[in-house]
């Protein structure tokens, strides 16, 4: 079922799960700086939570190591020996972004390996913390890389790449699964393949998108940083992520992550170069015209974005985190095309810890905000974050950048064809006389034929963003 909803984002996630209902208070740490011209504004912040659900079974594990027996006698894939055995794998991170994306950042680290043996709730991580889960019959024994914010959105966008983070030959591939799964149930329909290393061990990558895996087979080798596959939420899962879940050469567990409670490797790490327990970073920052939040697993989300502000508007402002830790300090500051400080607060988080958590500010824009350009900072753990927005600009007014691309024809009645895109991943916004936005859509390509049958007749602004650019054109409906 679709909601709409102001305060509560509902979201869930298996293998790396969100709770079926998030946490949401008021903003209530934050301090305005002297000689800001606007007091600190009200504010929410979001934490999701993560519950216990199944993922990978004992069960399924043992039908995964049948099946890898029988593709080596099939594709002639021969079995290591002490002979032939070589040295255990330093693994590189598994995923990056698309080779376009321009964010701040585009995944947390929700789940680890849980250590604790015992089920329902006893909970260790390699760091002798609690960022696991398990379930009434079993251990989470992977790490869980999910994308966030917009996942659904970022998923169908192709914005996570999974790679290979060792060389090796792929001994099971799966693919043709439906990929936007939303239950919990331990299915095992996953997408996604097993990399066996030169020294016996294996790792498994899994819940990709349908389609979009590697066109190597099994029994075909890979090296280090090689292209796998695409995050999905196949499976187990109703979250887009990769469960990346590695194994020795004798098919016990191994946690890459070397720490104090890790009880399967210890001390010794499987990482080239392991990330910090906790990696502070806002992901995303931006600016909307709604506090609403439209959210169904397995459909891209409605983000309500908006660069364009209007006298009446309300200007809502968001920091999507990563491993916001308790009394985190953010600094948030609004700047003038001058960059004279129009406001300028602070935030200390109040929860213990996060890895998922977002919070927003906002302010009704009345005639006391001057026409012209805006920033919207945030300054947290030593990075800048930064958004532009614009308050009051007319109609055909360029923002941030000027892009170079075709509108035709204009006026136009249906549709138009916007040509010459500097990316195959543009996002278009149609926004009315009040400053409205009033369509919105994703490309997939240079060149893009934008519907405008639902529009009435009139003047309108095409907003283009691409690339960290912006620019807008002047296009006329009429019939």
């Amino acid at each position: 079922m679709s909601k709409h909803y102001a305060l509560l984002f509902t979201s869930a996630l298996s293998c790396a799960a969100f709770a079926q209902e998030s946490t949401t208070r008021p903003i209530l740490s934050q301090r305005n700086h002297p000689g800001a011209l606007r007091q600190a504004p009200p504010g929410r912040m979001v934490k999701v939570e993560i519950p216990h659900s199944e993922c990978l079974t004992e069960a399924g594990y043992a039908e995964l190591l049948d099946r890898i027996a029988l593709n080596r006698e099939q594709y002639g894939i021969p079995t290591i020996s002490d002979a032939t055995r070589g040295a255990q794998p330093f693994f590189i991170w598994p995923t990056r972004p698309r080779a376009d994306f321009t964010d701040y950042g585009y995944y947390t680290n929700n789940n680890f390996v849980d250590h604790n043996p015992l089920v329902n709730g006893n909970l260790l991580d390699w760091n002798c913390g609690t960022r696991t889960y398990d379930w009434a019959s079993g251990n989470h024994m992977g790490t869980d890389i999910i994308l966030w914010p917009y996942a659904w959105r970022r998923m169908a966008e192709e914005v996570m790449e999974v790679v290979a983070a060792a060389p090796g030959t792929i001994v099971d591939k799966r693919d043709g699964y439906f990929d936007l799964q939303c239950a919990n149930n331990g299915q095992p329909t996953w997408n996604g393949m097993v990399i066996e290393h030169a020294d016996g061990s294996t790792a498994i990558y899994m819940h990709f998108k349908n389609g979009g895996i590697t066109t190597k087979g099994i029994g075909e080798t890979v090296v280090e940083g090689e292209y796998l596959g695409l995050a999905g939420s196949s499976g187990s899962s109703n979250w887009p992520h990769l469960h990346f879940e590695v194994h020795d050469n004798t098919n016990a567990y191994i946690d890459p992550f070397a720490g104090p409670c890790n009880s399967f490797n210890g001390t010794t790490t499987w990482w080239q170069q392991q990330q910090n327990y906790k990696e502070p970073n806002i992901n995303h920052i931006s600016t909307h015209y709604t506090s609403s939040e439209f959210y169904q697993c397995g459909v891209q989300e409605i983000t309500y974005e908006q660069s364009n502000f209007m006298p009446g508007d309300s200007l809502i402002m968001r920091c999507y985190y990563r491993d916001l830790d308790n009394n985190a300090l953010t600094n948030l500051v609004i700047r003038d095309a001058q960059s004279n400080v129009v406001a300028s607060w602070d935030f200390y988080s109040p929860w213990l810890f996060g890895a998922t958590t977002w919070a927003w500010w906002y302010y009704l824009i009345d005639n006391s905000w001057t026409t012209g350009n805006y920033t919207f900072e945030a300054t947290f753990d030593g990075e800048t974050f930064m958004r532009p927005f614009t308050v009051g600009m007319p109609i055909g007014m360029e923002e941030i950048a000027t892009l170079d691309f075709s509108v035709a024809p204009n006026p136009a009645n249906e549709s138009v064809r916007i040509a010459g895109l500097p990316s195959h991943r543009a996002l278009l916004r149609v926004i009315d006389a009040t400053g409205r936005v009033v369509l919105s859509e994703q490309t997939n390509g240079i060149t893009h034929d934008l519907g405008l049958a639902e529009l009435s007749e009139g003047v309108y602004q095409l907003q283009v963003e691409a690339d960290g650019g912006v620019g807008t054109r002047r296009i006329i409906v009429a019939r």
